[in-house]
């Protein structure tokens, strides 16, 4: 999906994962989902507000768009994976965006969390192709011991 190499990738994968660490929050009251069916990995931005407007040209972390996904996976907590959110802005530049504040604690059975749009997504008009990935990375090996990516959606 992203215009960069695997182990650039990996790198920042890990060092998301050693510095950036997961708070428990829970999301406001009013908030709407976007939900994320993991079996076909397929984010359903369709069947939601976002699908065709997602931010502003120009805001930088104006804008907040919360997913609704099962925690536990195949036996895996999803929880206890690092989170982040994998784009391509309209400019084709790829970026990483972690996932630091989730709720599981609103929807029991569930991990609630939010993607603040960083002014690089919403720097030009156009698309935003993203997907979400839960990891985990063997920090002496530096290879992934997790890892569930979604298919790309565009908003």
């Amino acid at each position: 999906m992203a215009a960069t190499t695997e182990s650039v990738s990996t790198e920042l994968l890990r060092s998301l994962q050693m510095n950036s660490k997961t708070m428990i929050a829970a999301v406001p009251s009013e908030t709407e989902f976007i939900d994320i069916d993991l079996r076909k990995r397929e984010i359903l931005l369709e069947s939601s507000s976002y699908a065709n407007f997602l931010g502003v040209v120009g805001e930088h972390y104006a804008t907040t768009i919360y997913f609704r996904v099962p925690r536990y996976f195949d036996g895996v907590d999803l929880f206890r994976m690092s989170c982040a959110i994998e784009y391509v802005n309209p400019l084709g530049e790829a970026r990483l965006s972690p996932i630091l504040v989730s709720d599981i604690m609103t929807e029991p059975g569930y991990i609630l969390f939010g993607w603040c749009l960083h002014g690089d997504a919403l720097r030009e008009v156009g698309p935003i192709t993203f997907a979400v990935r839960f990891f985990s990375i063997n920090l002496e090996t530096e290879e992934f011991t997790y890892s569930l990516r979604t298919k790309p959606a565009v908003g």
